[in-house]
């Protein structure tokens, strides 16, 4: 593992630590320093493209491209500015959450999740294209969106479930609800 990727992920870890211990909607910011690019890796790494996942796609070719862009954002965080708190979600107090934007929108969403001792020990992330929920992988689901509704609900070995079109809008619908929630209390 990279020396900057140990670092990212101590920084992350301290950052849900830190929430942990912070009075409940205390918003902090972090202004990161400028990354000096040369011109061609600028335009390179300028935008970062959502592809569309086709259903015949196997688990593993839909693994792969989703945690490709996934994996594109999480490298430039750095970049990125980023506003993190603690509050009331789901009615757990003190819940960490952290939004990543880039150039003023938001592009990742992380918040605490609780275990069955009330421990937070997990976390929910979403990754937004443009503002608007593309991906979220959460302990036992990953979800996908196009056109800003629910394409796939997926099982943690990347394969679709069959899910009745009502639970399909209702599941979306709250994933939709919960980021208008975060982003709202983060203005």
């Amino acid at each position: 593992m990279k020396a900057s990727s140990v670092l990212i992920l101590i920084l992350t870890l301290l950052i849900f630590d830190s929430c942990k211990n912070q009075p409940e909607n205390k918003i902090t910011e972090e202004k990161t320093a400028p990354v000096e690019l040369e011109s061609e890796q600028n335009k390179t790494r300028a935008s970062i493209e959502f592809p569309i996942i086709e259903t015949n796609l196997t688990p593993s070719e839909r693994k792969n491209k989703i945690e490709g862009v996934v994996g594109k954002i999480n490298e430039r965080l750095p970049e990125f500015k980023k506003k993190s708190t603690s509050l009331t979600l789901n009615e757990v107090q003190n819940t960490p959450v952290v939004i990543w934007y880039q150039n003023g929108i938001p592009i990742k969403i992380e918040h605490g999740v609780t275990d069955d001792s009330g421990e937070f020990s997990g976390k929910f992330t979403y990754y937004l294209n443009q503002g608007k929920i593309w991906y979220s992988e959460q302990i036992y689901a990953r979800y996908l969106f196009e056109n800003d509704a629910l394409k796939y609900w997926m099982d943690e070995g990347w394969n679709i479930n069959e899910i009745p079109s009502e639970d399909m809008k209702t599941r979306g619908d709250d994933l939709t609800k919960i980021i208008s929630f975060l982003v709202d209390e983060l203005k």
